[in-house]
């Protein structure tokens, strides 16, 4: 496309696409919208990992997208046809494994759920990375942090597993970098367990996982967590 219809981001951030009596006329059919997003999806799951939240959040008006949600599914295009040069270069002097979470406390305002974002970069290039809505809702960004991190974890033995069997086993715990001191503690300090009750039993996983050596929680700042495209 032609200067004028690029843009420099995949969703326009003016825009709360949650507000859906705000979002305009309902599509005459969504055939054609539930498409836009099958092939969206297919870049983001392959190659552009920077369209991976954008793809999640529009595709959970399929069943009934209105016409803010096709402009922005149409924005999503324009921004690939501008950035086309960009994409996912591995290399490097060593062999890298680590981990980036982040979430976004409350992000969707009809049910309040945060969105978990992770992130594995290996030779300096992502290998797999996730944008996804959480299963229950979280009471503060703390606990929004924690699960996220906990759904990196498992990532995280997946991925030592599949090196293992490939024949490259990793000895060291895999690096996870989380910017959110307080969710690091629930996960490593035992004194937090009260106020960890009301999460699910399946999050504090993540607790085993360290104590066994496979995994370690780090902190990083905001402004370097990798996992902050995949949140907002």
């Amino acid at each position: 496309g032609t200067t004028e219809y690029k843009v420099s981001a995949p969703l326009d951030a003016g825009v709360k696409l949650t507000r859906l009596d705000e979002m305009g006329e309902l599509l005459p059919s969504n055939h054609e919208y539930q498409q836009a997003i099958g092939s969206l999806m297919y870049a983001a799951l392959g190659t552009r990992p920077d369209i991976m939240f954008a793809v999640t959040l529009l595709s959970q008006f399929s069943h009934a997208p209105r016409q803010a949600h096709w402009t922005a599914v149409k924005r999503v295009f324009r921004y690939l046809a501008g950035t086309a040069d960009l994409g996912l270069i591995y290399g490097g002097s060593k062999f890298t494994y680590e981990g980036f979470s982040d979430a976004d406390w409350g992000a969707d305002e009809r049910d309040s759920k945060s969105i978990t974002g992770y992130t594995f970069l290996m030779g300096n290039g992502a290998v797999t990375w996730s944008a996804k809505k959480q299963e229950s809702v979280a009471r503060s960004t703390q606990q929004a942090e924690y699960q996220a991190y906990s759904s990196a974890a498992r990532e995280a033995l997946w991925i030592r597993s599949l090196l293992k069997e490939l024949g490259f086993a990793i000895e060291a715990p895999t690096l996870i970098n989380v910017d959110n001191k307080g969710a690091i503690a629930l996960g490593k300090d035992p004194k937090f367990h009260a106020r960890a009750k009301h999460i699910r039993i399946s999050y504090h996983e993540v607790r085993d996982y360290i104590a066994r050596g496979d995994i370690t929680i780090t902190y990083c700042p905001s402004a370097e967590n990798a996992a902050d495209l995949f949140t907002k």
